[in-house]
């Protein structure tokens, strides 16, 4: 798990050919999470989790 703040990437993987991202955000005492969303579903700061060769943004 990788957290920035109260957002997180739990996982990322290829499936069916495209990156697809597991991802967690805290609110509060509850942990929402969001499944197999693609590179076109993340905007603003989650974009930080964006891999490119399977190396995240934040931590080039």
């Amino acid at each position: 798990m990788q957290w920035v703040g109260d957002i997180g990437l739990w996982q990322a993987s290829k499936r069916a050919g495209k990156m697809r991202y597991d991802l967690v955000q805290r609110i509060g005492d509850t942990l929402h999470v969001y499944y197999g969303v693609t590179d076109d579903g993340m905007s603003g700061p989650w974009r930080q989790f964006l891999q490119e060769n399977g190396v995240s943004e934040t931590t080039k």
